[in-house]
């Protein structure tokens, strides 16, 4: 029988297709809908959650490549050290009050936000 093999993990990511998929219709067909909520505090939340979460991997990494000696590990401490790197540097442009000099205000984006 070909339904046997459904698990939760199926049902979970075809509820999140429909979803996403309605969303997508809703956001096309009522163009007085607002896809997004401009919230500096929530920003800075995510933001601060990202650098540290990043960084603290980057370090997960650096030292499973000092055990193991696997490049895979390198490169994945090199690429999560720069995610974190720059989610910390976007946090400190906003905690800094610098954020009109670097285009990064969400209310005025400029190329920072959108990178």
């Amino acid at each position: 029988m070909p339904w046997r093999g459904i698990g939760a993990i199926d049902v979970g990511l075809t509820a999140l297709l429909v979803a996403l998929s309605a969303f997508t219709v809703l956001m096309v067909a009522a163009p007085n809908v607002q896809p997004a909520i401009v919230n500096d505090r929530l920003d800075l939340a995510i933001t601060t959650a990202a650098a540290l979460i990043g960084l603290s991997v980057a370090g997960l990494a650096a030292i499973r490549y000092r055990e193991s000696g696997e490049v895979r590990s390198l490169l994945q401490a090199s690429a999560f050290t720069m995610l974190g790197s720059y989610n910390l540097a976007t946090l400190v442009i906003a905690v800094g009050g610098w954020e009109a000099t670097f285009q990064s205000s969400l209310r005025d984006p400029g190329q920072l936000p959108i990178v």
